[in-house]
């Protein structure tokens, strides 16, 4: 079941030019994929969530049509999301990964002084 309230996520509805590479898919472009800014989170109704290039992504797909999307917007928002449907990326988007990944720096800093300092005891 949803859950209420859940904030708005922006998401690009995607289908691959070739038809040969797959169907529709989903990209989350506020959401870091990995530890590369150039990645953002994706999801597929098959293997879900996953990691994205996110540049390449745009450039080997085209918009997919409501009536393409339709079925993984219903699934998304079956799992939770409150999903707002956007057609390109911006740079507020970019702004929101580069800050998740700076935040993701500072634990992992954070993590290896708190290990150095316990071996050190």
């Amino acid at each position: 079941m949803p859950k209420k309230n859940e904030p708005p996520v922006r998401v690009l509805f995607r289908m691959p030019k070739k038809k040969d590479q797959g169907g529709v898919y989903a990209l989350f472009p506020e959401f870091l994929g990995s530890y590369k800014l150039y990645t953002c989170t994706s999801y597929e109704r098959v293997g879900q969530h996953g990691i994205a290039d996110l540049r390449y992504c745009i450039r080997t797909s085209r918009p997919a049509r409501e009536s393409e999307y339709k079925p993984l917007l219903k699934e998304l928002k079956e799992i939770g999301y409150n999903v707002v449907v956007a057609w390109k990326a911006t740079k507020h988007d970019e702004a929101k990964r580069r800050e998740e990944l700076a935040s993701s720096n500072r634990l992992t800093q954070a993590i290896e002084n708190a290990v150095e300092k316990a071996e050190a005891t």
